[in-house]
């Protein structure tokens, strides 16, 4: 039976491209995220949306945060509800979906930067810093989940 994933953030630089490789890996994923084209547009911080998704999965990656200085500067309390009682949206929806494996991740990998949005800026840095890590991957998924 083939694993399926859901990452939460999925339209964002690192949503996008991880997505991209574990689907080239053969696998089912499912993106949510609030902008762009996910599979679901749900926000993480509405559990009742969350807690719609019909569908089974194996893990979720959870990539959605607000992440850059700028937005926390413009509105605090946005950045610290999104980020504090969106992970703990999504830890819940994994409890009660029976999802044993939730595989949060920093943006921290782009270092310090003053803009939201930093992707055609430092692709290289980031495939650089990514590049080891992620060696492992392949047997990360192949891993037997209880």
């Amino acid at each position: 039976m083939t694993k399926k994933f859901l990452i939460t953030g999925g339209e964002g630089f690192i949503g996008r491209n991880l997505k991209y490789f574990i689907s080239n890996m053969g696998y089912e994923v499912k993106s949510l995220d609030i902008e762009g084209n996910p599979d679901y547009k749900i926000s993480i911080t509405d559990f009742n949306s969350l807690m719609s998704i019909s569908e089974d999965f194996d893990a979720v990656f959870h990539l959605a945060a607000t992440t850059a200085p700028p937005q926390f500067d413009d509105d605090p309390l946005y950045g610290f509800h999104n980020n504090a009682d969106g992970t703990l949206n999504i830890l819940e929806f994994a409890k009660r979906k029976n999802i044993h494996r939730v595989i949060i991740a920093s943006s921290s990998v782009y270092g310090n930067s003053n803009s939201i949005s930093i992707e055609n800026d430092v692709v290289s840095i980031i495939m650089c810093k990514l590049k080891y890590p992620y060696l492992g991957f392949n047997e990360f998924l192949h891993f037997k989940w209880k």
